[in-house]
Formats: C-alpha cells, sequence, structure tokens
C-alpha cells in the first residue's frame, strides 16, 4: 500500500490543513487505500523549499510511493555538504554547516524537515517569506531587536525572543549572519548563534486539534451545589467566537484578534463550539444544550484563522495576553506536532504557568498512536486532555503517551470528545450541523473545553488556588477506565462533580520520565491535601505493571502503606523507583490513596526504563593520524532517544544507551588539488560498555565505477547508508557531494550480524569533456573549460607555447599564434576573461590558464550565452606545474579532444549489500546494465535540451541529488542503466531551462525497473504531441469517485507516451478545459484541474481540452483540439473507477527533426485504446483528414486496418502536416482530436 506523501496530500485536501496550530477538532479520515488520484498525480507540480541557510529542496511526486527531489545550494555555498536523514516518519535536509548548531539545541531541527514543511505549506509558492521565532542571549524586556532580512516583527516577553519573518530571498544573508564566525564553527565547544541570537525555532504552523457529555462529567450536580463558573475568566484561544450567538449572548468579556484578521469573528466555527462547551446557556435549545460552566465570563482570542490554522508566535502571543488580562483558565484545543516540551509554546506555558498562576488546559492531539501528544499540550505545566466516548472508552483519534524524549507522562487527564453538539457559528459547516444553531463535532478539540469548564467551577468554589492546585485536584479525582493505559488516559475522565465534593486531593502525577538501568534510585514526592473539617487516614496501594510485557511490579517502585493527613493541612509521601529492582520496559498505573465515606484519591504514575548508559569517545583524525575534523558523525540506534548527530573538532563525547547503533563519519581531505571524502562508518557499533571509537580516514577504501568505455563523474556525487535494525527501526542517510571531489572512500565493516544494511552510491558518468594529452607528461590531466567558452566536437593538436603570467608582452614574446597559449593565472589579480582576450589578441587559437594552488580547477561549462572568442580551458596547479615543465624544456605538443555533447552515458547504483567490503570495484557489464538507445528530437530552436533520470533504491522514498544534465537535440546517446531492483524515471525538457536547478518541466516517463537484457529505444519529443491519457498502467488516468469526475489528461503526450503538464516546459501554454454533461457545460477547468461533482444518474459527457504552445522552441503540435464523449453513471463502491475517453496513439516515421520526406505518400499508424483499467474498445472506426496549410484546407485520406490498428496514407506535399482525426467505438465513446502542424515535411 503505497500513501501519497504528506505534503502532497495535505495540498491536495485543501487549505484547511496549511497550517501548525490546528483545531484538534475532528479525527482525521484514515489513511486512503491507495492514492487519490488528486493527490498522487505523477509529474505534478513541484514544491521548493528555500531552508533557512538559503538552499533550496524541490519535491515532486513521481509515482505512488516515489518522490524525485533535489538540493540546490544556495549562492556561494556550491562546496557545502548535505545530507539527507529519514527516520520514524521524518524526512530532513541537512546542509553540513549547521550541523553543530542543530546539535547544540540553538536550531530548531524542524526547520530541515522538507516533507514537514511542504506539508504545513511552507514551500516558497505558499508564501514568501520563512517565519521564526528567536530566543535572545540578553534580556529583551519584551522589545525586538533589529535581525538582518527580518520584517514583521512581534515580541514574545514570555520567552524573552520575537516572531519575525525573513524574506526567502534573505535567507542566505540571514544564515551569515546568525552562524557566527568560523573560528566558532571549527573549535571544541558548543557553538553560538551570531547576532545575540540564542535560539532559532520554525515558527510552527497549529491546527484546530454536547448533550450528553455535559452531565457524564458530573456538571449538573455542579450547578446544583450553586458552581457554574459565576465570576472566573475563561479565556478561549481558537478560531474566534459568533458573538450573536444566542447561547453566548452576555458570556463575552473581551475578544482579541492575533492573526491579521481584524476581529476575532469565527468564519471557521471551531472557536465557537468550543467557546459554548464551556460556558454556553443553550438558549437555542431551551437550556438543553448548556455549557459545563455557563456562569463564566469568556475571553475570546482569535489565534488560528478561519481555515483553522495559525502560527505558533500566534498563539503565544495569545497565552500572554489570556494570562495577563486576568484568565483563572485557559482552553486551549490546538495543537501542532509531537515534541519534547522545549519547543516556545511548551515553553510559554510553563513559563507563564509560573508567572500568573493561570491553568492551561490543552488538547492532547488527534494523531491516536503512542508518542504523538503535540505542542503546547506537551509542557509539564499544562493540563493535557484526551478524549473518551459517552462510555468512557478512548477515542481512536485521541494521541497518546509518554512524550517525546523524556518518555514523560502525558496527557493527564480525559474528557468526553466524540460527538459532541454545540453551537454552530453563524455560516459555517465546521463538523456535522444539527441544525442552524448547533452541530456536531469529535476530537480533543471537544474534549478539553469539558476540562476547562470544570476547572472554571473548580476556581469559583476556590478562588485562592492557582494552576497547580487546580490541576492536582482536577486529575486525582478522576474516574478511570481499567481497560486503558495512563498513558492514554492519564488519571482518567475528569469528574467534576467528586473534585468539587470530595474535598482531599493529591498530585496529579508521579512522573519518573525515563530511566536507566544501573542508574539511581530515584524519588518523586506525592502530596496529599485535606480540605475537610476532620483527619483523614488514607489507604496507600500502587497499581503498576510493565505495559510492555503485562506483569504487574511487585517491588520496583515502593510506598508507604497508609498516611494520615490532618484537618487543612498537606502531607508529602515519597515514591522509589530502583532500576535494579525492574525489567526494561514502559510502567504505566496508579497510586490509590482510598479512606472513609468513598474518599478516592488517583495519582498518575509513569516510568520508562532503558537500557543501561555508555560514554563513547569519538576521536577524528587527519590523513596525517593527527586530530582532524569529522563535519558530521551520526550515531542512530535502536531507539531515537540516544541518537546523536554532530560533529568532532578532535575528540567528543556522547552517552548513548546500550545496544548496537549506526556509526557514521565523514571526514574531508586533500582540497582544493586532490579533494575526497571519506566515509567512516560501522554499521554495527556495539556499545555494551564504555570506548572509544577512532574515526580514521586513511583505513578508507575508494569506490571505483569501472566502465567499458573513459568517463567523468558529472553533476553531484552520493552515497547511502540504510540500515534496519533488529527490532525494526529502519534509518536512510544520504550525503550529497559536487563533482569538485574526486574520490569517494569508505572503510570496510563486519557484515551485519542483526537487520539489514546496505551501503549504495550514484553516479552519472559521461564521456570526458576534455581528454588532454601533452608530450612529455605523464597520467591524467585536471583541464576544464570555462563556462562561457567554445567547445567544437573533436580532436586537434597544437603546439604549446608557454606564455608566463600571459600579459600582452608576455604574450607576444613567446609567439602564441595558432598555438595553445598556457599561462599562469591568479583570478584574485586578473579575471580570466581579461586573459582569454589578451591571448585571442595575440593570436592564440586557444588558452589554458593554471590556477593557483589554492584555487580548484572545477568549472562549470555551459552551452548558452554569450560566448568567448576561443577555447578557454584552466588547469590543476599541480598539474599545471608539470606542463609549464615541459613547454618551457622544448617544443610540446597538446593532443586535445573535447566532447562537450557525449555520445554515451552510465547511470549506476554501485550496492554493497550486509557490509562495506575491503574493496569496492563496481563493473559496468552486460550482466548487471541495461542499454537504453534515447533518441532526442530536435523541436526548434537553440541545439541543446536537458534532461534528469531519478534513481531509487527499494527502500526510498525520495530519490535525492540527481541533478539534470545536457545533450543536444537530434541526436541519439546509449545510456546504460543499472538492472535489478533499482527504480529509475526520466525527464526530458525539450531546451535549456531559464531557471536554475532541477527540470521542473518537460516530459516525462513511469518510474521504471530494467533487467539487464533489457534493449530499449526511447524517443523524446517525436510526433504526435498531443493531450491524451498516456498508456501503461500506473500512469494517472481519468476517475470518478460516486458523484466525483476527475478528469485529469496531460495535455502534451508525444509517440513514446512520456508526458508532461501545461505550464511547466518553460513555454506560454495557453489552455482551455471545458466539461459539459447532456449538452450543458458544468465546469471551466480552464484555470486547472480540479474535482468535478455532478449528479447520480447516466448521462452524456464531453470533454473538451484545447492547448496553443507555439515558440522558437516548439515548432510542431502548435495547436490542439481534443472533446471525447463517454457516458458515465454512478459506480457502485466507494472506489475511483477509470472513464472511457477513448485515446488515439500515433506512430509517425518522422526523423528526429519531427520531419517526414515530402515528396511521396507516407503511412501513419493508429492505435485505438482505453485507459488502463478499461476494457479494451470494440467495433471501432476512424476517420482521418489531413491538413498541408496549418489547418486551413482539409482533406480526407484513405484509412484501412482492423481491430483497434489503422494505418492513414498521407500524401505527398510540402510544409507541415496538420491531422484531425474523428474515431468512435461501439460503447459510444468518441473522440475528435486536431492536431495543428503535428509534423513536418522536408
Amino acid at each position: 500500500m503505497n500513501w501519497p506523501p504528506r505534503w502532497l496530500a495535505a495540498g491536495a485536501v485543501g487549505a484547511m490543513v496549511v497550517g501548525l496550530a490546528v483545531p484538534a477538532s475532528a479525527a482525521p479520515p484514515a489513511p486512503p487505500a491507495g492514492p487519490s488520484p488528486a493527490a498522487s498525480t505523477p509529474g505534478g507540480v513541484p514544491v521548493r523549499i528555500t531552508l533557512i541557510t538559503g538552499d533550496q529542496v524541490d519535491l515532486v511526486q513521481a509515482a505512488p510511493g516515489r518522490v524525485a527531489a533535489t538540493v540546490h545550494p544556495g549562492p556561494g555555498r556550491e562546496r557545502i555538504t548535505f545530507h539527507t536523514v529519514e527516520a520514524d516518519g521524518r524526512m530532513r535536509v541537512l546542509p553540513s554547516d549547521v550541523v553543530p548548531y542543530v546539535a547544540a539545541g540553538v536550531l530548531d531541527p524542524n526547520l530541515f524537515d522538507v516533507e514537514e514543511l511542504a506539508a504545513e505549506g511552507y514551500g516558497d509558492a505558499a508564501q514568501g517569506a520563512l517565519p521564526l521565532i528567536v530566543r535572545y542571549q540578553a534580556p529583551a524586556a519584551g522589545r525586538v531587536r533589529p535581525l538582518a532580512g527580518a520584517t514583521a516583527a512581534r515580541p514574545l516577553e514570555s520567552i524573552n525572543g520575537a516572531a519575525l519573518r525573513v524574506g526567502k530571498a534573505d535567507l542566505g544573508g540571514l544564515w551569515t549572519t546568525l552562524r557566527g564566525t568560523p573560528e566558532a564553527r571549527t573549535t571544541a565547544g558548543a557553538p553560538r548563534l551570531g547576532a545575540g541570537i540564542a535560539r532559532v525555532w520554525l515558527d510552527g504552523r497549529v491546527h484546530a486539534d454536547l448533550e450528553h457529555s455535559v452531565p457524564q462529567i458530573g456538571a449538573p450536580a455542579a450547578w446544583a451545589a450553586g458552581r457554574d463558573g459565576n465570576g472566573v475568566r475563561v479565556a478561549v484561544l481558537d478560531t474566534g467566537v459568533d458573538a450573536t450567538h444566542a447561547d453566548l449572548a452576555g458570556r463575552i468579556a473581551e475578544t482579541q484578534d492575533f492573526t491579521g484578521s481584524g476581529s476575532a469573528r469565527d468564519g471557521h466555527g471551531h472557536g465557537t463550539h468550543v467557546a459554548s462547551t464551556i460556558a454556553g446557556s443553550g438558549a437555542a435549545s431551551n437550556g438543553l444544550r448548556k455549557g459545563v460552566a455557563p456562569g463564566a465570563q469568556l475571553l475570546i482570542g482569535k489565534v488560528l484563522d478561519n481555515n483553522g490554522s495559525g502560527y505558533g508566535s500566534d498563539i503565544i502571543a495569545g497565552m500572554e495576553w489570556a494570562a495577563h488580562s486576568g484568565a483563572k483558565v485557559v482552553s486551549m484545543s490546538l495543537g501542532g506536532p509531537a515534541t519534547d516540551g522545549t519547543d516556545p509554546m511548551s515553553q510559554a506555558v510553563n513559563d507563564l504557568t509560573a508567572e500568573t498562576g493561570t491553568l492551561f488546559v490543552i488538547a492532547a492531539g488527534n494523531s491516536g498512536e503512542a508518542g504523538t501528544v503535540g505542542t503546547p499540550g506537551a509542557a509539564t505545566a499544562a493540563l493535557t486532555v484526551g478524549a473518551v466516548d459517552r462510555d468512557d472508552n478512548l477515542a481512536d483519534f485521541s494521541s497518546r503517551g509518554p512524550r517525546i524524549g523524556d518518555n514523560g507522562l502525558k496527557p493527564e487527564i480525559t474528557a468526553p470528545g466524540v460527538g459532541i453538539v454545540a453551537a454552530r457559528a453563524a455560516g459555517t459547516t465546521m463538523g456535522t450541523p444539527v441544525d442552524d444553531a448547533y452541530t456536531r463535532a469529535s476530537g480533543t478539540s471537544m474534549a478539553t473545553p469539558h476540562v476547562a469548564g470544570a476547572a472554571a467551577i473548580l476556581a469559583q468554589e476556590h478562588p485562592d488556588w492557582t494552576a497547580g492546585k487546580l490541576k492536582d485536584a482536577l486529575v486525582s479525582t478522576t474516574k478511570a477506565n481499567p481497560a486503558l493505559t495512563v498513558f492514554e488516559q492519564g488519571g482518567g475522565r475528569v469528574d467534576v462533580a467528586r473534585a468539587l465534593s470530595q474535598r482531599v486531593y493529591g498530585s496529579a502525577t508521579a512522573d519518573f520520565g525515563r530511566m536507566n538501568t544501573g542508574g539511581a534510585v530515584a524519588e518523586r514526592t506525592v502530596t496529599y491535601t485535606n480540605g475537610t473539617s476532620s483527619p483523614q487516614t488514607l489507604r496507600l496501594a500502587l497499581e503498576l505493571r510493565n505495559l510492555d510485557s503485562g506483569a504487574a511490579e511487585a517491588d520496583g517502585v515502593s510506598v508507604g502503606s497508609e498516611v494520615t493527613v490532618p484537618t487543612g493541612g498537606s502531607v508529602a509521601v515519597p515514591l522509589r523507583a530502583d532500576p535494579a529492582k525492574l525489567d526494561r520496559g514502559v510502567y504505566g498505573g496508579w497510586l490509590v490513596a482510598t479512606g472513609a465515606d468513598g474518599v478516592a484519591v488517583r495519582t498518575a504514575v509513569g516510568l520508562t526504563l532503558k537500557g543501561p548508559l555508555h560514554t563513547v569517545t569519538l576521536r577524528a583524525l587527519n590523513m596525517a593520524g593527527q586530530p582532524g575534523l569529522a563535519s558530521v558523525v551520526t550515531l542512530f540506534g535502536e531507539h531515537p532517544e540516544s541518537d546523536h548527530i554532530g560533529w568532532i573538532p578532535g575528540e567528543a563525547q556522547v552517552q548513548v544507551e546500550e545496544g548496537p547503533y549506526l556509526l557514521e563519519g565523514l571526514i574531508e581531505h586533500g582540497a582544493p588539488l586532490d579533494e575526497q571524502i571519506t566515509l567512516v562508518t560501522d554499521p554495527e557499533l556495539m556499545v555494551d560498555r564504555d570506548l572509544t571509537v577512532v574515526l580514521d580516514p586513511r583505513k578508507g577504501t575508494p569506490v571505483r565505477i569501472e566502465t567499458p568505455k573513459p568517463t567523468e563523474q558529472r553533476a553531484v556525487i552520493s552515497f547511502f547508508e540504510h540500515r534496519v535494525f533488529g527490532n525494526g527501526r529502519q534509518v536512510d542517510h544520504g550525503v550529497m557531494e559536487f563533482s569538485t571531489i574526486q574520490q569517494v572512500n569508505v572503510t570496510p565493516t563486519r557484515p551485519v550480524r542483526q537487520g539489514e544494511f546496505e551501503f549504495a552510491s550514484r553516479w552519472q558518468l559521461v564521456a570526458p569533456m576534455v581528454d588532454a594529452k601533452v608530450s612529455n607528461v605523464s597520467g591524467p590531466l585536471d583541464i576544464n573549460l570555462l563556462r562561457q567558452s567554445p567547445a567544437p566536437d573533436g580532436r586537434r593538436k597544437l603546439p604549446l607555447v608557454w606564455a608566463g603570467d600571459g600579459t600582452p608582452a608576455e604574450l607576444s614574446r613567446a609567439g602564441v599564434e595558432g598555438a595553445a597559449a598556457l599561462v599562469t593565472g591568479n583570478p584574485e589579480r586578473v579575471a580570466e576573461d581579461q586573459m582569454v582576450a589578451d591571448a585571442t589578441a595575440a593570436g592564440a587559437a586557444m588558452v589554458l590558464i593554471v590556477r593557483p594552488a589554492n584555487w580548484s580547477a572545477w568549472t562549470d561549462w555551459a552551452p548558452d550565452g554569450d560566448r568567448l572568442p576561443i577555447p578557454s580551458m584552466v588547469v590543476a596547479y599541480d598539474d599545471g606545474q608539470r606542463m609549464i615543465a615541459a613547454a618551457k624544456a622544448g617544443r610540446v605538443t597538446l593532443d586535445l579532444t573535447l566532447t562537450p555533447n557525449s555520445p554515451y552515458l552510465y547511470d549506476v547504483w554501485q550496492v554493497s549489500k550486509g557490509r562495506v567490503p575491503d574493496r569496492i570495484v563496481h563493473q559496468v557489464t552486460a550482466d548487471n546494465t541495461a542499454e537504453v538507445t534515447a533518441r532526442y528530437a530536435d523541436t526548434g530552436g537553440f541545439d541543446w535540451a536537458e534532461e534528469q533520470r531519478f534513481g531509487w533504491r527499494p527502500w526510498q522514498e525520495y530519490s535525492w541529488f540527481d541533478e539534470k544534465r545536457l545533450v543536444r537535440t537530434g541526436t541519439v546517446r546509449q545510456e546504460f542503466v543499472s538492472a535489478g531492483d533499482n527504480w529509475w524515471q526520466q525527464r526530458v525538457l525539450h531546451r535549456l531551462q531559464w531557471s536554475w536547478g532541477r527540470l521542473v518541466g518537460g516530459a516525462i516517463q513511469q518510474p521504471r525497473q530494467y533487467a539487464a537484457d533489457d534493449r530499449v529505444t526511447e524517443t523524446w519529443h517525436a510526433p504526435v504531441a498531443r493531450p491524451a491519457v498516456p498508456a501503461g498502467s500506473g500512469v494517472p488516468v481519468p476517475t470518478r469517485t460516486g458523484d466525483t469526475l476527475d478528469l485529469r489528461v496531460a495535455e502534451f503526450v508525444d509517440a513514446d507516451g512520456h508526458y508532461s503538464p501545461a505550464g511547466f516546459s518553460e513555454e506560454q501554454d495557453t489552455v482551455e478545459r471545458r466539461l459539459s454533461r447532456d449538452g450543458q457545460q458544468i465546469a471551466d477547468l480552464s484555470g486547472g484541474w480540479a474535482p468535478v461533482p455532478t449528479t447520480p444518474g447516466a448521462a452524456r459527457y464531453r470533454l473538451d481540452v484545447n492547448t496553443q504552445r507555439s515558440s522558437d522552441e516548439w515548432r510542431w503540435a502548435t495547436r490542439t483540439e481534443t472533446a471525447w464523449q463517454f457516458t458515465s453513471a454512478r459506480p457502485a463502491g466507494d472506489a475511483a473507477q477509470p472513464l472511457s475517453l477513448l485515446q488515439v496513439d500515433y506512430q509517425v516515421p518522422a526523423d528526429l527533426r519531427g520531419e517526414v520526406p515530402g515528396g511521396r505518400p507516407h503511412e501513419v499508424g493508429l492505435t485505438l485504446r482505453q485507459p488502463a483499467g478499461v476494457p479494451a474498445p470494440t467495433g471501432v472506426g476512424v476517420r482521418v483528414e489531413v491538413s498541408f496549410d496549418g489547418g486551413h484546407s482539409w482533406r480526407t485520406v484513405p484509412v484501412r486496418g482492423t481491430g483497434a490498428r489503422f494505418t492513414a496514407t498521407v500524401p505527398a506535399g510540402r510544409g507541415t502536416v496538420s491531422l484531425r482525426v474523428h474515431a468512435g467505438d461501439r460503447a459510444g465513446n468518441t473522440v475528435d482530436q486536431t492536431v495543428v502542424d503535428a509534423y513536418g515535411l522536408r
């Protein structure tokens, strides 16, 4: 089963999910059985993410379960190494220079979680600025401090910081400011950010996460006792409120907008529902649907927009306002992703609680799994609420603990949250409307206001109580469900009647968090308070189980058996946990204190015992065996709590839990003349004691790719380690380097004993662009064309003449006319293009510039743009010295072959499974490689195009680090592709892309695998290009689901079935799309494909798709008109059913210029078919007309054939051939297709 990436699914669902703060309102839908047609269209619109460093990441879904991804360094960052880490449902892209700051905890790793950033609407198309939260190093006293590129700043005094936005174009400059001095990044000790910033977080998006429910928690009994929250201020931070609703009349004391909407009006409905659950009068239902604390006064803070989402900084600002405006209780039915409670929102909860005594009641979230309690509910001070149904069974969507990071006890309490009926904001449809006044909704959002209302009732009874006492009283008087664990329900379901009447309370929790085997005995204090008129003797019983094994715990956690609490007093009781007496695992339960007259006090107890901790000393060496720098070092184990990612400036120590680890250390050396990178790795480092690990790059073995023909690596070099531990945890770590790296090395390892391991490297090899030999100089030479150099194909032999520093005088004295001038350059003194101009003026046929010793000879040649006057190359310093010596010694000849357009290409996956062997030599042979004859058509204009082939290993969802490549149009290239279990997908743009980076347009093929004996021919952009549903399984097809039509059709499909949508090939495409039903238009889709609602009965549909594309780069298929007619009715079941849009495939005997000899008749093949999943057409008839004048006049041509295959005979002619085809089948499906200038005649 393949689900669409979360970022793609979210974008397809709509604006509701665009944010981090969500109303926790409704349970999320179950994952689909497969990608929805809208969400999974391969080759769809890419999402571009600009990281805080200014680097960019592009994501586009290639197929269900396959995402093509590309990283592009920001300006001046071409030498940065990039890492991808995929583990535990997260995909992070980490530039190497951020690693020290992430490791030090001063830079939020969520800033690099590209899948989450895309899902939450941080893509560049969605917003032009990156929202951040910063904390200052020095007290800011509520003021915003200036920071480069920052705008729209708002102080956040509770965390001594600010919220700000930085334009995407300014992020590179911001990062330069933040990362401080080079010394701070290359010396021992935790690095500090610059500009007075202590810490930076992503300003995360937050989303909004009753009849029977109010009696269920005992509210009527509290009302009967005269307690309804009267006089208590409760703040509701949500989507605002409908202040005109009858149930809220007179309940609202104050409102404030924090979203920029201009008012606190609720345009979503969530906030009104929550507010009325707390304090609604029930006036619109004759008192039936009354809130828990109808006497309370409401402070309404609109912190979520009308789509139900908002930013963490808005929530923090709302919390500050509420706490400082006299709110005794703050209700927050919203949440972001699971955190360890150290994020900005959680810290604000803790700090504001300590400062003001306000109780923050916060939804646990709706993720429905263990370890998913979100921020700000992860805050220790928060009273975090899960959801139960009317029978006190846990709602399947309710988030469970423990808290990630420290295994803290969350949530602390539950309340009704399933099918809650409460006020409906005017004009909204949130939930399931019951009538005009009320709507029904489910979620921890609905549970939270029940607890907030209960807290208001308790605060009315005890006006002097602050947050801690309110929390203790509510949790310790709950009603537990014995079928649930403490990490599902905390103490249990809130019981406000008992909380109000019992008057004997205990601590809410005794939370031991995470402990380790061999650690010291830990103690927690449970305090009992007696508010009755007589002493209370309480009998203590600890109900604790190992939740992993189910075994009751007898003596590992101990407590006394009885305690007497005096009248009006409190007694502290110690609870001790001894790791030596406990087995590993997660423990949960309750300390239950019972007394006379039915007194029962419950304290939730949580504990997780992990393995023993050991110290690992990591020592990095350089190639001389001296202490060196490892720019990135990672340790990944069976459990994420002990993962470590950091750097080693010589030596570092980390403490990790006992167990196996994947160790990786990256050491770069040899720059700039012999730049290499060595991965020091151990896929099964067994940490069972304190140990020292030496990262020695001298032990690395080179990764060698041997090809039948001479090659060089172009674009990027990438390599990956894939590890599945014995407990099933999977970690995938990728590294990207640019082709300045001349050698990749990796240290050999032992075979892994448990789980899986793979080392894989990805190579893109072509003929050397510069093949130079100099007489009397042996060995290969590092010589590269300057970016704007001419690059004439073929071989030349020229005298090589030494001309010193290349000044005009030296060139003249050397006599370089007609020769190759060899000169010493220094780009810091004289620009290289000036040296080329001087050599040209002296009559040189070409020039070779020897770069300084501290410069690399790496260049990036391009065929477009202004050209230098003569072929111009740069030479690496060391090779240049040998050439200079030879030229000085006598007559020397340069034998030079330039190959800018390689006639062959090797796309290679080198794979080592189970271990890294002592030698890594991957030989490209016929036994492991398929051969693709790739024909690149010339569609007009400049004779260069770009292509890209993405490669996946079977365990990868994301294809990383594949880069676009040049190819000359009108040529054929032999492409050798690694066979076996690799997946591949090629994309070809018919022209050079104006924008830099990965290809964002062009024609694509479906991802596929190759067998070693495959010999495949692929022709790109061959005629006839037209709108079509491509053939084959896995391609997007038009479908109907219930009464919704999804009619996506690729606007440009070539003869081989490669397809591309309009608008993404750097052409000015014009597209009209219209859908009619029984002759009446029901949708205009010209602005973009979208699902279309329709009626259930059988009807006749017509889909018209017209395209126009005309430019110097696109000479054929300049205009098309296609009309499909078909009949459809509501299908049975809920699955998407493909629609019968009859298709025509064309076979034209054209050359690579898209032309056919016009002096004699020729034949065009036509094949009729249906989209995948629809039975093949029968009873087919075809009529074909042609035009030689661009569609002004038409003539019918003879057609012959049977079944679904036909041949049309086109007479001799001149100019271009336009086609007009009508076809139909026995079922009544028809297609009329006109393609103007379909192909040419020569």
